[in-house]
């Protein structure tokens, strides 16, 4: 496997966890927007917490276990652990690599794709001021890939220092309430944003699309339509 395709794979994985892990953050977040009052209407909310109610012994436990595993799986996107497949490796990788990374080789990978001579017309490729703009944005996020550590007191420290920590469930929960829906997307954005950003510059290719998550939404909705 050559640097090409080694990137493209880093990206494809951390592209597939993204997804997974996003999809738990909408569940939950889906859910409580179903009983909230000032969003889809005070009589509507009502029947909605009347059925999950129902369910209670489920959906308390699932909210609780969404929340949880998201907020833990995306830190992990920040990781500078060697083995993790981190936006830190991804932008070292394909930094210390740049040279390889060519249209060359972009052409000998995708040699049976459509439309391959116009888009090899279009190919910029990775640059370096991209890849110090993904740092850039990190930076401001908390992460600093030059010294390998996390700034103190940003979003991203305080999630590290929930998942590094031996808390009762009740402490951790509400541990969590100190961290807002903003900054929880706002970090998934950004995410979402550099593995996009890096592979249409290799690989001409969206690994993301906003209209998953649209999918999830309908589907949360018809599950308690159908519990009705």
């Amino acid at each position: 496997m050559n640097e090409f395709e080694k990137l493209r794979d880093m990206l494809q994985i951390a592209h597939s966890k993204l997804f997974y892990v996003y999809g738990y953050f909408v569940i939950q977040e889906s859910l409580q927007k179903l009983r909230a009052p000032n969003i889809i209407g005070k009589d509507k909310a009502k029947k909605n917490t009347k059925i999950m109610n129902n369910y209670n012994n489920f959906f308390v436990p699932v909210e609780n276990s969404l929340r949880i595993t998201y907020l833990i799986e995306l830190t992990k996107f920040f990781d500078f652990d060697k083995d993790a497949v981190s936006i830190s490796k991804i932008i070292n990788y394909a930094r210390s690599n740049m040279n390889k990374l060519t249209v060359r080789e972009f052409e000998y990978y995708n040699k049976n794709r459509k439309y391959l001579s116009e888009l090899i017309k279009d190919y910029d490729g990775i640059t370096n001021d991209f890849l110090k703009d993904c740092e850039r944005r990190l930076l401001e996020k908390g992460v600093d890939i030059q010294n390998k550590c996390i700034v103190s007191d940003s979003c991203i420290y305080r999630l590290n220092r929930l998942r590094n920590q031996s808390l009762a469930h009740e402490q951790f929960v509400k541990d969590l309430d100190k961290i807002s829906v903003k900054e929880i997307k706002e970090l998934f954005e950004m995410v979402a944003e550099i593995i996009n950003g890096i592979s249409k510059l290799l690989n001409h290719e969206e690994t993301w699309h906003d209209h998953e998550s649209d999918i999830i939404k309908d589907e949360v909705e018809l599950l308690i339509e159908k519990l009705e």
